[in-house]
């Protein structure tokens, strides 16, 4: 098959290496080395080198998810109580210097420092008023709804940092991730299209294994035509997007792949396949990135052909309402 995307490095260098195998015992004693006397046992070699770089690559994507998901959670748990803390300081205490000196509630997707901030702000008010006793009409400590305390708050702050931290550290994991997986694949497709040459020079056009030669590139005209009308919708029931579609007009069509990328905007180097269907299917469900009320992911339907070809939908967008 030749390489499409991402997904085709391994699968096109293991069909290299099968070949790379005939053609050795069709030379006999003298095998088919590349420049650097580079042989196929040394290919094999970068090839799970490569398949190790996508499977440390997955594991990143799916602990950046757990924990963008998590930072979500936390954020949507904090939330309402700054509106709250800010009606029982204005109803408790209006003409105090706390009620001049209340937060305001931070936008969901501002950075961290502009979101937290706004509840340090908020610990700090509310410390020192459950500790002041010289507020007319006043006794502390202020309680919020479902009487929720200081020390809940401290508990839901605390959490809101670490859930930050971890969601930092998962940022770093999959940008190194990526980086190393990249850093591998030219090398790969340079060989290979060294070993594309080198077959070509050394066997007649006629020859099977010249006819039998795992393309590099898609034949002109092979790549499919994307699905039809893709589009994305929330099912409230089991908590996932679903996506569906019209079939590709195309023919020898194999099936469909849905894929998602944990970066915005869709990166398609690091996106990865949460779903496989046959051909006879229009739909596709996952919750991939949608952990909590919110959530926004972002998705791609992908067409794929008995040639190895592919051809991306346009990007689709799940929610989880909030």
């Amino acid at each position: 098959m030749p390489i499409t995307s991402i997904g085709s490095y391994v699968p096109t260098a293991q069909e290299i290496s099968t070949h790379w195998g005939l053609v050795n015992a069709a030379l006999g004693v003298t095998p088919l080395l590349l420049r650097g006397a580079y042989s196929v046992a040394l290919f094999n070699t970068d090839t799970t080198a490569i398949q190790s770089s996508i499977n440390a690559l997955l594991a990143a994507t799916n602990a950046f998810s757990t924990a963008s998901g998590n930072l979500t959670t936390r954020k949507i748990n904090i939330l309402p109580r700054l509106p709250q803390f800010r009606k029982a300081v204005t109803a408790l205490m209006p003409t105090s210097g706390y009620a001049n000196s209340l937060p305001t509630a931070p936008g969901r997707t501002v950075a961290e420092s502009k979101f937290t901030n706004p509840y340090q702000d908020m610990f700090d008010l509310w410390t020192k008023i459950n500790a002041d006793v010289s507020i007319p009409g006043f006794t502390p400590p202020i309680l919020l709804a479902g009487g929720y305390t200081l020390v809940l708050f401290t508990a839901d702050l605390t959490a809101l940092r670490t859930a930050y931290s971890a969601y930092n550290a998962s940022k770093v994991t999959l940008d190194k991730a990526l980086g190393d997986r990249d850093l591998v694949l030219p090398a790969i497709y340079d060989r290979i299209k060294q070993y594309r040459e080198l077959v070509l020079s050394r066997f007649a056009e006629i020859d099977p294994l010249v006819q039998s030669l795992p393309r590099l590139t898609p034949l002109p005209g092979s790549t499919p035509q994307p699905v039809q009308d893709p589009l994305a919708a929330w099912d409230a029931v089991k908590k996932e997007g679903i996506f569906t579609y019209t079939a590709s007009p195309s023919a020898n069509i194999t099936g469909y792949e849905l894929r998602y990328s944990a970066s915005v905007p869709y990166n398609a180097n690091n996106e990865i396949t949460v779903e496989t269907v046959l051909p006879n299917k229009t739909e596709m469900r996952s919750a991939k990135g949608l952990t909590a009320p919110g959530d926004e992911a972002l998705f791609k339907i992908v067409t794929k052909n008995a040639s190895g070809n592919e051809k991306s939908s346009k990007v689709l967008k799940a929610k989880y309402p909030v």
